[in-house]
């Protein structure tokens, strides 16, 4: 049930599986129920009303990774595991944190993560990889608020690795479509890939993402091995870029 402060995540969950402590921890599906909006096949979210009446009682929660593989998209959910409260009138601030081996992935098939409107998510250590998007922009993180909403994803020495799309589509590890993206201290890997930005895309006016003390690797097939900026602002401070190509 929604109300704690920190909850306490491991893959298998333990113990009574409340989220009180590490030793009670609640498992990835209870995790998912507790966040998620999911988005169907036809692109309409379901699970919305349940959603928004937990906003108030998740706002401001931490929530504690053991190491491990967290899985969240599910099969008949490619486009990502999505956290979006429209019914609330301020973004939810969620805190995600754990070592560099607490992974969110996307196992190779699906986006790991789709921020909507009035979510504010931030992303301490942990990894953030194998996310793929086949016939959409945005392999691993796609950050798309809509209409009024607003989203705001910050990474905070986060690891993102082997975050894919097509030859046909952009941003290998984040796309940011309507929102705001700050990452800081951050490793986008070799193994981001992307028609264009391998690590980063941004392909609107209302977009703004800010990268501080990152290192890119990451590659394209055409344009941006590092990043392309379709529409919108980005702003790299003290970043080393690696070996990225085109």
């Amino acid at each position: 049930e929604p109300g704690l402060t920190d909850y306490y995540v491991s893959v298998a969950g333990s113990g009574e599986k409340t989220g009180v402590d590490a030793g009670n921890a609640i498992d990835v599906l209870q995790l998912k129920a507790l966040l998620r909006t999911v988005v169907t096949g036809d692109g309409n979210p379901s699970g919305q009303e349940e959603s928004d009446a937990n906003a108030g009682k998740l706002d401001g929660a931490t929530f504690h990774f053991a190491d491990g593989t967290y899985v969240l998209p599910d099969a008949e959910n490619e486009k990502g595991f999505k956290i979006e409260y429209n019914g609330y009138p301020k973004q939810v601030a969620l805190t995600f944190t754990g070592s560099k081996d607490a992974i969110l992935s996307g196992d190779g098939q699906y986006r790991v993560l789709t921020l909507g409107n009035q979510v504010s998510l931030t992303v301490k250590g942990m990894t953030v990889a194998n996310g793929y998007r086949g016939s959409e922009s945005g392999g691993g993180i796609l950050v798309a608020a809509g209409g009024s909403g607003n989203a705001t994803l910050t990474l905070d020495g986060t690891f993102l690795e082997n975050n894919k799309t097509s030859q046909d589509y952009s941003g290998g590890a984040i796309r940011c479509s309507k929102g705001t993206v700050v990452a800081k201290d951050c490793e986008f890997g070799g193994g981001n890939y992307a028609r264009n930005g391998g690590s980063v895309y941004t392909d609107n006016a209302a977009s703004l993402v800010t990268c501080t003390g990152c290192t890119f690797k990451s590659h394209s097939f055409n344009t941006g091995g590092a990043s392309n900026n379709s529409k919108g602002k980005q702003v790299f401070k003290d970043c080393l870029f690696e070996g990225c190509y085109t």
